[in-house]
């Protein structure tokens, strides 16, 4: 999660203090603030699968 957005609305506060990122990297799921506007600063997203499978 870029420093600066709100991971759960991805309300971005301070738009000048945040850096827009190319690519950001999220591990087991994505919260739901990098899928909202105006998050547009995080790039494309990279789920990175840890193993949170839904097996019981």
């Amino acid at each position: 999660m870029p420093s600066g957005i709100h991971p759960d609305t991805g309300e971005v506060p301070e738009a000048d203090a945040v850096l827009p990122a190319d690519v950001t990297v999220t591990f087991g799921a994505c919260k739901v603030g990098l899928l909202r506007a105006p998050a547009e600063v995080v790039g494309r997203i990279e789920l990175v699968d840890i193993g949170l499978g839904l097996e019981p």
